[in-house]
C-alpha cells in the first residue's frame, strides 16, 4: 500500500512538471522564439505517445484530442516561429511600421 502512495506522488510530480513545461513553452511561443517551437513539438509528441501507451479511457481520449489539435495548430503556424529574419510585429504597429491610432 505504501508503494502506491509513493507512485501517486511521483505521478503528481511528473504531471506538475508537464504543466510547468507547457507554461514555459507558451511563454516562449508568445515571444516567438524558434527553440520553443521545437521544444513544444517534442513535448506534445511525447504526451501523445505516453497517452496511448497505458490504459485508455475517456479522459485519455480527451487529452489525446487536445494534444493532437495543439500539435496540428503548431505545425500549421510554424512559419510564425521559424521564418528567418522574422521581425515581430506588435499589435499597435501597422505592417509598414507606422503606429496606428487607437
Amino acid at each position: 500500500m505504501e508503494g502506491q502512495g509513493v507512485m501517486a506522488w511521483v505521478l503528481a510530480g511528473l504531471m506538475a512538471g508537464n504543466a510547468g513545461a507547457m507554461l514555459l513553452i507558451g511563454w516562449g511561443l508568445a515571444k516567438q522564439k524558434k527553440g520553443f517551437f521545437y521544444l513544444a513539438v517534442v513535448v506534445l509528441a511525447a504526451n501523445i505517445v505516453l497517452t496511448v501507451t497505458d490504459e485508455f479511457g475517456l479522459f485519455d481520449l480527451m487529452v489525446l484530442l487536445i494534444d493532437l489539435v495543439l500539435l496540428v495548430l503548431l505545425i500549421a503556424t510554424r512559419t510564425r516561429y521559424l521564418s528567418a529574419g522574422h521581425k515581430r510585429v506588435s499589435r499597435l504597429e501597422s505592417p509598414r511600421g507606422r503606429r496606428s491610432k487607437p
